[in-house]
């Protein structure tokens, strides 16, 4: 098997052969057929091929016991081709001779590409929660009994306003609480003498409206 790597532009088989040859043989007596990649062939009787394509490979047959050894004149110029040289990345160019730093990864493997990566939070009753993540990040909750706007939350048996709301009205926005520690008149008095319990209305004032 041998690769041509001589000029574009050769003189043909015998010649080309004849010029790289080490022994100073001729190409007649020492290759008995040579052939192309497609099957066709040389030979000093009939040839369907005449000259060698640059960068092709080529099935020769000795007619010796010994393989000859042959130096064409000139070597194929390889083209440059830049590209992503890593072979672990998803974009890698096995013909790559130059990197261009151009690589693309799938670092978890989840089929998704780095550079495509969403990172947010999942979890669905977080604050944050990020419906386009496609990987998990950090997540924010609200502080309990406030929503994530730090509104207080309300409804019946929450603790709201010094109390206990036992009753919300149909709008959500009002409500009644009740207090946590029973509520007197102020009427018994303590040991120094002074009034126990919540003062109703103006304490020690006369109302002369107010009914009792």
């Amino acid at each position: 098997m041998v690769g041509y790597t001589g000029t574009a532009e050769n003189s043909g088989i015998v010649n080309q052969i004849n010029g790289a040859l080490s022994n100073d043989s001729s190409v007649e007596n020492t290759f008995q057929v040579i052939k192309n990649v497609s099957g066709q062939f040389w030979s000093s009787a009939i040839a369907q091929i005449s000259s060698f394509t640059q960068g092709e490979g080529y099935m020769m047959y000795v007619i010796s016991e010994t393989a000859p050894s042959l130096s064409f004149n000139s070597a194929i110029t390889i083209p440059e081709i830049i590209g992503c040289t890593d072979c672990t990345a998803e974009n890698f160019n096995a013909w790559a001779t130059s990197d261009d730093e151009s690589c693309i990864y799938d670092s978890d493997g989840d089929g998704i590409l780095d550079t495509e990566e969403v990172v947010g939070c999942q979890v669905l009753s977080a604050c944050n929660y990020n419906l386009w993540a496609t990987d998990s990040g950090e997540c924010s909750y609200a502080q309990e009994g406030y929503d994530c706007d730090g509104n207080l939350l309300i409804y019946v048996g929450a603790e709201a306003h010094g109390g206990i709301v036992f009753y919300i009205d149909e709008t959500g926005e009002h409500g009644l609480v009740a207090a946590l520690e029973d509520i007197t008149d102020g009427s018994n008095m303590g040991i120094w003498g002074t009034p126990e319990g919540f003062e109703w209305g103006c304490y020690g004032t006369s109302v002369a409206t107010a009914y009792q």
